[in-house]
């Protein structure tokens, strides 16, 4: 009877020593916790290892995995996240912290449509899930789905309407679709909620600048270098504000500032731009520089090429400009971008006395660019060379598109003058002549057209 209870003492121990030794050890949920900490203190290998523990202890741990793939995420490691947080949403199909990591790997594997189907998945499992909404917004700009972009900002506000980003993303879409009144009352209140930070007025500067309205979009820049002096993007814009207000030397100051801080957010508006003050300060060599360290960054670039092209036609440099021209067509004749390429061998063969060619080149510039910006100054290219070989009802059906375009295109207004007076239609004429005086800010289109009206007194 002794040893019997003796048994059973020591059996009792023994479960008992089990039972405080399991314990007195780490839980699943514990090494999750320590995992969720040291991924937050950026101890990405700890954190790796804590969920791999508590993955050994409970396989069936979706939270585990989940950890685990969004450490794989923060340390770039996207095949090894999306493993771990495919087996996640396996083990736990509601789980929407799980989708809307898999959403950031997919978004970094530059797997956009599963990246959206992953964030759409996170908000309807959590509707108030803000960064899914912003994330996805940003894929749908990438797409250039301002539509979609805006209705995930306007998601975001409806849940948080105090982040600045919000309002500064939807403002920013609005823009790219010229609602620039809706574009603006959200740059207004992004500032209103965050005015320290420089972007938000770089953002409505740049609506301000679309508007023609260069004189506010001056104090929004001035403002964004004022809150950061190193700000390469504020100087760049400026520069480009400066450039179409036509004060030359201050732009010129402010695009070099920009190239040395190494702005990149628009290098070819920084060429456009710095070429452009060189051009109107007669100066072709320095603006043929610019776009040869253009080409230099970028040797595959058609539009490079050809800018550099038409400035050796400004030149009268024919022999450089059509080499120039001819390889940026090589580069590229079939993209919408490629009827400005088009223009300029027109334009080339126009100055070297080729009317047909010209006007051959000028039909496919037409042909692929006709609803482009740049259609406006082809069109009165093309009506130039009609009126040097006396076709003035084309030249003048070619000179009314133009300013129906831009009805303050100087330049069509004076030619359409040239047409009228060859015509003889003087009244018609001199009320084009007069419409060029107005409407320029080039001096020489100005003198030519006051000289035109004494002509006709």
């Amino acid at each position: 009877m002794l040893r019997k209870n003796a048994l059973l003492v020591l059996a009792f121990l023994s479960i008992v020593f089990t039972l405080a030794i399991s314990a007195c050890q780490p839980s699943a949920a514990s090494y999750i916790k320590s995992g969720d900490e040291n991924n937050t203190g950026k101890n990405y290998d700890q954190a790796i290892a804590d969920y791999s523990r508590a993955i050994a202890i409970d396989p069936g741990s979706a939270a585990a995995y989940s950890g685990r793939g969004r450490v794989y995420n923060n340390k770039g490691e996207y095949n090894l996240a999306l493993a771990d947080l495919d087996k996640a949403i396996e083990l736990d199909p509601e789980s929407y912290s799980a989708y809307y990591s898999r959403g950031y790997t997919h978004l970094h594997m530059q797997l956009l449509d599963q990246a959206i189907a992953d964030y759409t998945r996170a908000v309807e499992l959590k509707p108030d899930m803000t960064n899914a909404y912003w994330n996805r917004a940003w894929i749908y700009l990438q797409n250039n789905d301002y539509e979609k972009a805006i209705a995930d900002y306007s998601s975001a506000i409806g849940v948080n309407g105090t982040n600045a980003s919000y309002y500064g993303g939807r403002g920013w879409c609005y823009q790219q679709i010229k609602q620039y009144d809706k574009a603006l009352a959200d740059f207004n209140q992004a500032i209103e909620l965050d005015s320290d930070t420089a972007n938000r007025y770089l953002s409505r500067g740049l609506c301000y600048m679309q508007l023609n309205q260069n004189d506010k979009a001056l104090i929004d820049f001035d403002k964004a270098i004022e809150l950061d002096n190193n700000y390469g993007d504020g100087y760049l814009f400026r520069g480009e504000c400066y450039t179409e207000m036509q004060d030359y030397d201050k732009a010129i100051s402010d695009l070099n500032k920009a190239f040395e801080l190494n702005s990149t957010a628009n290098m070819m508006g920084y060429y456009y731009s710095l070429a452009t003050c060189y051009s109107a300060q007669k100066d072709y060599d320095a603006a043929i520089l610019v776009w040869t360290q253009a080409i230099e960054s970028d040797s595959q670039s058609a539009i490079y090429y050809n800018n550099r092209g038409w400035l050796y036609l400004e030149k009268g440099d024919y022999a450089k400009a059509l080499l120039d021209i001819n390889k940026a067509l090589e580069l590229d004749s079939t993209s919408q971008d490629s009827a400005s390429i088009w223009d300029s061998r027109g334009w080339y063969y126009f100055k070297t006395g080729d009317s047909n060619r010209a006007l051959s080149d000028l039909d496919k510039a037409l042909e692929i660019g006709s609803d482009m910006d740049v259609a406006g100054e082809i069109y009165c290219h093309r009506a130039q060379v009609y009126y040097s070989i006396r076709e003035y009802d084309k030249a003048i059906a070619d000179l009314n598109k133009s300013i129906e375009l831009n009805s303050k295109y100087a330049e069509a207004y004076f030619y359409r003058g040239l047409c009228y007076k060859a015509l003889d239609k003087p009244d018609d004429a001199k009320a084009d002549f007069q419409a060029a005086i107005n409407s320029s800010t080039d001096q020489s289109i100005i003198d030519k057209a006051t000289n035109e009206l004494k002509s006709m007194q």
